[in-house]
């Protein structure tokens, strides 16, 4: 959805003709009704994208939550369990409206969260966890202050390649900052957009 609404933002700000705006429709409308037809088939529901809000906002919105993946919250006893013979869609109704309900219950704790989850979601890229060993990015509350120093500079260590990525954008935004609310700017505000996606869930 975020990258339709750049596109057609993009093509308003670049004034083009109306026949765009048709073609641009005409291949989603296209897509979702292959994929969803796809998905009818196979599972008797008429999907055309994945979907885990629940999943995640229930895992960002609770007692335990750590801003970043904590499957813990679906165990026996925790907010996330729900015995019981479920479609993927009730469940994830399920999920919302528990979490839903915390943040109704524990608005400030919630808000304070956001920041962490900020944090979490940038602060590294290490996708060779799997080889190298996993489990160093997570259940930081229980650690020692050198282990956590530890930890920090193996998830920097491993993710080199997407900090360097990560410092040039940084030092490209501040060079091109007067660009960002121009036709140029546009793509940017996809980040932007599901950075915030990203923190509130």
């Amino acid at each position: 959805v975020l990258f339709l609404i750049a596109l057609i933002v993009y093509l308003c700000v670049q004034k083009y003709k109306k026949t765009a705006y048709v073609y641009l429709l005409t291949g989603v409308v296209g897509c979702v009704l292959v994929i969803g037809s796809f998905g009818k088939q196979q599972s008797g529901y008429f999907v055309y994208q994945s979907s885990t809000g629940g999943f995640n906002w229930l895992m960002g919105a609770n007692d335990d939550m750590t801003g970043t993946f904590a499957p813990d919250v679906f165990k026996k006893g925790k907010p996330g369990y729900a015995p019981g013979e479920y479609t993927v869609f009730q469940l994830d109704s399920i999920w919302k409206r528990r979490a839903v309900e915390w943040i109704q219950e524990n608005p400030g704790k919630y808000v304070a969260s956001i920041p962490l989850k900020f944090v979490r979601l940038y602060w590294g890229d290490d996708y060779l966890s799997g080889i190298l060993g996993k489990g160093y990015m997570y259940d930081l509350d229980s650690v020692s202050k050198s282990d956590f120093i530890k930890r920090l500079f193996l998830v920097l260590f491993r993710s080199l390649g997407y900090s360097i990525m990560m410092i040039g954008f940084i030092l490209c935004l501040v060079k091109l900052r007067k660009k960002i609310f121009t036709a140029w700017g546009v793509p940017l505000w996809v980040i932007l957009l599901g950075t915030g996606m990203q923190v509130l869930i």
